[in-house]
């Protein structure tokens, strides 16, 4: 039981921790004040990941296709802007493709590197 408890009580001091460095500009970002919403998605993934062949088992499969090439296209294009605003604002910003510190200023270009790296979260 000592065990467990030592388990607890380290990651609850990482948790907190990991709080004291968060990028505080993206703090009132939705999904990225704390943890619970990313858990609770996870959580419900992990439902559906056992409910759905349950719900699905005597019934005929989902036609999809024309979902799933609109689904396919729309995430490359979401894909090649994020790509495409990502390389303009490092590039505006100086940065280094080969080592770049952090940089946690509000300056315009470090807003919008921080804003396409959450977009896909």
């Amino acid at each position: 039981m000592e065990v467990v408890t030592h388990l607890v009580n380290d990651t609850v001091e990482f948790y907190k921790w990991s709080l004291t460095i968060a990028d505080k500009r993206v703090e009132n970002w939705p999904m990225m004040s704390s943890p619970s919403p990313t858990l609770a998605i996870s959580c419900l993934y992990l439902i559906f990941l056992w409910a759905g062949p349950r719900y699905m088992q005597d019934r005929q499969p989902f036609t999809l296709r024309k979902t799933l090439i609109v689904y396919n296209f729309s995430m490359v294009v979401l894909n090649f802007y994020i790509a495409k605003e990502l390389l303009l604002a490092s590039r505006a910003a100086g940065y280094s493709y080969l080592c770049q510190p952090v940089n946690y200023s509000n300056d315009v270009n470090e807003v919008r590197v921080s804003s396409f790296t959450c977009t896909f979260h």
